[in-house]
Parts: C-alpha cells; structure tokens; sequence
C-alpha cells in the first residue's frame, strides 16, 4: 500500500483552485491538457473528480488513468452514472492498490445495476489468470444479481463451467415472462427447462410458460407449413 503523496505548497494551491472550477460546474480544458494529470495527497487527478461531475470533454481518452489506491477515471465515472454515449471502455479492470480485481467495470455495473439501457458488451470475460472456470461474463453477472434487462437476447452466453446466461437466471428464478430458449444446453447436456422445472418456487411456473411456448410454437409452424402450401412463398 502507497503512502500518501506530499505536495507542494504552489501544487495545493494549483490543484484547489481546478477542484473549485469543478465544484461550480465551471472548469473546461481540451482533452490533451496536462490538467488532467493534476493529483491530490491520494492521486485523485482533476479528471476523476470532472468524471464525477460529468465534466468531461469529447474524445477524452484517459480512462484507465488510476488514483493511488486504484480507482480509474472510468469507475468514478460509472459509479457517478456519467459516462458518456458511446463509451466503449468497458473492459477496463477495477483494481484496488496494485492488485487487479478479476471484474472489469462493466461486471461492478451490471452487479450494482449501474448499466446504461444501451449496453450491449455482455460478453467481457471475468479473468481468473490461476482458475480460468470462475470466468464470468457481464451478463452471467447481472443474471445472478437479478438486473438483466427485459429485453436481454443472448442467451447462449458461457461462463468457465459451460453454463449459459439463461441457465444462471434460470438457477436464480429470474427468467423473463416470453423467454423461449428452453432447450439450450450446458456443458452437462442439461436444457434450461430441465433446470427452471426444478426451481423450489418457480418451477411450477416455468413448466407451465415452456408449455404455452411449445404449444405457440407448434401453432406457428403449422401457419407457415399453411402459407408454404398455399403458393405464398
């Protein structure tokens, strides 16, 4: 663990008078000023705390810039819900001191339901370097928190042990009224309707929606045997 740093009297005074800017909404630099490196007695720069504020430029690229203890300029802005449309950084790892977490800052969203509506990088891989079957996706992340979108689709996703997305939520009691994906296998062969039938307080549930998926499934493919047979195609 680092000690703090020692600064100069002339770069308290220096780094003040930005954080001050910041406070009252007022300070802007173009997005390659040496401002943004300016750092506080722990490393905070003058970006982290933009980064809370939202007061950041286009094009600003120095997201994995990390205080002292760890935190990047991306996870202030993530956990600040500030990141910018578009952000496209999701890979960056959360570290605490000089040790890396296995989670990038898009698993500490999806856990803490800090997520966009637009995110769309569920694949990130967790990385255990020592036991590469802990690997969780993003999506396998927020399927266990509970805090997978209604709208989520991809499904078929795997962690390190061959278990789907949809396994997990199904594991969990969390899969989505319409969901339709039941006969998707893990790395032991077993379908998530295998799985979701045996859920101690959904399974009743869930055997009854894959049984009205089927039934609309089945209806659906006689309408398009129909259509074919009448010359519609």
């Amino acid at each position: 663990m680092r000690s703090a740093r020692n600064l100069s009297l002339e770069d308290r005074k220096t780094f003040d008078a930005l954080k001050e800017q910041i406070e009252v909404g007022t300070f802007r630099a173009p997005r390659d000023s040496p401002l943004w490196l300016c750092a506080d007695e722990l490393g905070l720069t003058i970006a982290h705390y933009a980064a809370s504020k939202g007061l950041l430029p286009d094009g600003f690229t120095g997201w994995d810039l990390r205080a002292d203890y760890g935190c990047s300029v991306a996870e202030c802005a993530m956990r600040a819900k500030t990141l910018p449309p578009g952000f496209d950084r999701w890979d960056i790892f959360v570290y605490k001191w000089e040790s890396r977490s296995p989670l990038s800052i898009a698993h500490v969203a999806a856990k803490e339901g800090l997520l966009p509506k637009t995110f769309s990088d569920w694949d990130i891989p967790t990385v255990h370097l020592e036991d590469p079957s802990k690997m969780k996706t993003v999506a396998h992340i927020a399927a266990i928190n509970g805090r997978l979108p209604k709208d989520f689709d991809q499904w078929s996703l795997i962690d390190g042990i061959g278990r789907t997305v949809a396994h997990e939520a199904a594991f969990r009691g969390c899969l989505p009224e319409g969901f339709r994906e039941w006969d998707l296998l893990d790395a032991k062969r077993m379908t998530v309707a295998e799985l979701a039938f045996s859920h101690p307080w959904k399974g009743m549930l869930y055997r009854a929606a894959f049984e009205a998926s089927r039934v609309s499934s089945e209806i659906e493919g006689h309408q398009v045997k129909a259509f074919i047979r009448s010359g519609g195609v």
